[in-house]
């Protein structure tokens, strides 16, 4: 399997010391930031089979919207190496300043659009960078649909299946929206809303 997993003991213990290892992870140092020795993907010993992690550190680049990803010699998503995207900068001099990213996933359910295979995700930000749900999904190859900038297909729809469902603001506001990605029980096909 290529997500790593810890070992695990009591289950509450187990947890606390995940947390503990999510928030003072050994680390090395960037010209700006910490980069943890954590995998590109893992799963925490305490999390259910449907969750799992990205870790991957992001860059800006100068000159463009998109982000840069940071290379690793680990694999990701269906055994492939990833590649840096949109690497158009032919200054060498200049290295980018990456920070870490760290995403949790949560599989929600399965299902179709066209009679092609799809996947409902919940993801978590765990660090705010640019663009991070949208990078790491295409470090798992597995690109959010309809975005185009890092992979996603267009021809299934014409927007980005991304969507916030929750915004909450500890003390003063929370707020949820309806799922504009409901599936369809009798045929198991996800209708895509345009909002």
């Amino acid at each position: 399997e290529q997500l790593k997993e810890a070992s695990s003991s009591s289950s509450k213990q187990q947890q606390q010391q995940d947390q503990h290892q999510l928030s003072t992870n050994e680390s090395s140092t960037s010209k700006n930031g910490l980069i943890p020795k954590l995998p590109p993907c893992f799963r925490l010993a305490s999390d259910a089979s449907n969750e799992f992690y990205v870790n991957v550190p992001l860059a800006e680049q100068t000159g463009s919207f998109a982000m840069k990803i940071q290379n690793h010699n680990n694999n990701c998503g269906n055994g492939h190496d990833i590649n840096t995207i949109n690497n158009d900068n032919n200054d060498n001099t200049t290295t980018p300043d990456f920070f870490m990213a760290v995403t949790k996933c949560t599989i929600l359910e399965e299902a179709k659009i066209d009679n092609r295979a799809v996947t409902k995700l919940l993801l978590q930000p765990l660090t705010g960078r640019r663009h991070q749900l949208r990078c790491h999904m295409k470090v798992i190859e597995n690109p959010i649909l309809g975005d185009v900038t890092y992979g996603g297909d267009s021809v299934l729809t014409k927007r980005m299946c991304l969507h916030s469902y929750r915004l909450k603001l500890p003390h003063l506001l929370e707020v949820e929206a309806s799922d504009p990605f409901p599936v369809n029980e009798s045929n198991g096909e996800i209708e895509i809303k345009m909002m």
